[in-house]
């Protein structure tokens, strides 16, 4: 755009001299016309050449984004039937504090933090024994014996959290 405007300056500049000195105005007009014209059709060019360019960029690195979330969704390179967790592993290395052991009776039911994840879609849930607790698809946790078990939640990129539950009669 400002270069648009310097040219239009220049003829502008050079129609006025012209005029001053009683040259033939209408050729130096039509040549420095023509001269404005090619540079503005050249100046088009480029822009839509960027714009292209730009358009392609956008395209390329939203796909690449896109692939990126899937990968995310699939726990880096593969749906949660690809891979199966090792419970036993994940239990053996549970480590007790006061977010993940929990005391509860006989009929009573709990709800972990990690159940938000069983609302998507791949999530799992695991009990180490069911005659102590039972646990639904979507994490509610409701004790039926007495004894300890865990728990286990995992969610759709294969993330899990896991919960000792000591049951009193």
């Amino acid at each position: 755009m400002k270069k648009t405007v310097k040219i239009l300056a220049i003829v502008f500049a050079i129609v006025l001299a012209l005029s001053l000195t009683g040259c033939d105005i209408d050729k130096h007009i039509e040549s420095a016309l023509d001269k404005a014209s090619s540079v503005i059709d050249h100046a088009t060019e480029k822009q839509d050449e960027l714009l292209d360019h730009a358009t392609q960029q956008q395209d390329s690195l939203l796909e690449q984004g896109m692939q990126m979330q899937q990968d995310i969704l699939n726990g880096f390179g593969g749906s949660n039937e690809d891979k199966e967790l090792d419970y036993d592993a994940i239990i053996d290395s549970f480590v007790p504090d006061s977010l993940n052991t929990f005391v509860l009776s006989v009929g009573n039911a709990h709800k972990p933090n990690a159940a938000v994840w069983l609302q998507g879609s791949g999530g799992a849930v695991y009990s180490s024994d069911e005659s102590v607790v039972t646990v639904t698809d979507l994490g509610k946790v409701t004790a039926v014996g007495e004894g300890s078990a865990y728990v286990i939640i995992v969610g759709g990129g294969k993330m899990n959290a896991c919960y000792r539950y000591d049951v009193v009669g």
